[in-house]
């Protein structure tokens, strides 16, 4: 099955940023969740392969800034890797730092041992931090992986203990691979404007805006893109916000049919909402646009 990259993109409350995380499928081999589509399963591009992203914006005016550079990817875990090759007697152990994560004693043949220790070092994952996964382009390669991300994973030793007959080669030791990023970003419009911009503006302007992401590898080749609509509303929620609160307020008196305006004001971000549903987007941004027309119109004297 093929790669389904998975973004979410959304606001937050100050209007002035937004986050962006990738939420593509990842597997952990400690848990019961399958990952039949995402990163790193039959045969698809791991986190790993990713050197870096760009990302396409259109803006709701139809304003477009191409090949962006946000200075991000997504987080990869660290990693230490040993392989157990031979053996017919004795006991495994493999601690990191000192921790014992996971131990199998030998039983029937060498992979079967090998799938027992695995299976050990998962059922305590949740409690180590550490998963483990059998290298499926390999032979006896085994993977220990830092459930969470984060470069504090990076440099932890790695000791496997054998007795018996039993073989066992170091491959990856200390841990290593956490690129230092999370699964998500959180970014403003600082960070998507050309350099040339002289005063962009400090809110996101409300309406849909088309994104594309993009991955490349190592050799600046393309290995996969997504791209997504997202609506953008927060200026229009905080002004209803606002009108809302005028009358209470008592600040100002407001133009007559001011009640009604603002339910018509409510149902244009609603109907604007649904027109997003069902893929809309000019539909969309007309509405936002009447939208804030309306809105000026409302309390002419506050």
């Amino acid at each position: 099955m093929s790669l389904e990259l998975k973004i979410n993109i959304s606001e937050n409350s100050d209007c002035l940023s937004a986050t962006l995380c990738d939420v593509t499928c990842l597997p952990n081999h400690y848990d019961k969740n399958a990952c039949c589509d995402g990163y790193g399963v039959n045969g698809n591009i791991s986190r790993e392969d990713i050197a870096y992203t760009r990302f396409n914006w259109i803006f709701p005016d139809k304003q477009q800034f191409l090949n962006v550079d946000m200075n991000w990817q997504p987080g990869t875990r660290a990693k230490g890797i040993f392989d157990v090759v031979s053996g017919t007697n004795g006991v495994i152990v493999v601690d990191i730092d000192s921790v014992v994560i996971g131990q199998s004693v030998f039983v029937t043949d060498i992979a079967t041992t090998r799938a027992l220790l695995i299976q050990s070092i998962n059922s305590i994952a949740s409690q180590t931090g550490w998963q483990a996964y059998e290298d499926p382009n390999t032979t006896g390669r085994i993977v220990v992986e830092a459930i969470n991300l984060g470069l504090e994973y990076n440099n932890k030793t790695v000791t496997v203990t054998v007795s018996g007959d039993i073989v066992s080669n170091m491959i990856q030791d200390p841990t290593a691979g956490a690129n230092g990023f999370t699964d998500c970003i959180c970014f403003n419009l600082n960070d998507i404007y050309e350099v040339s911009e002289d005063c962009p503006p400090s809110e996101f302007p409300d309406g849909v805006y088309k994104v594309t992401y993009i991955l490349y590898n190592s050799n600046n080749e393309e290995i996969g893109r997504i791209t997504n609509n997202v609506l953008f509303t927060c200026l229009l929620k905080c002004i209803i916000r606002k009108l809302i609160l005028l009358p209470a307020e008592d600040k100002c008196v407001c133009s007559n049919g001011f009640q009604d305006k603002l339910v018509e004001l409510r149902l244009m971000l609603e109907k604007a909402e649904v027109q997003m549903d069902d893929c809309l987007y000019d539909c969309v941004n007309d509405t936002i646009k009447s939208a804030h027309k309306l809105a000026e119109s409302i309390c002419l004297d506050c």
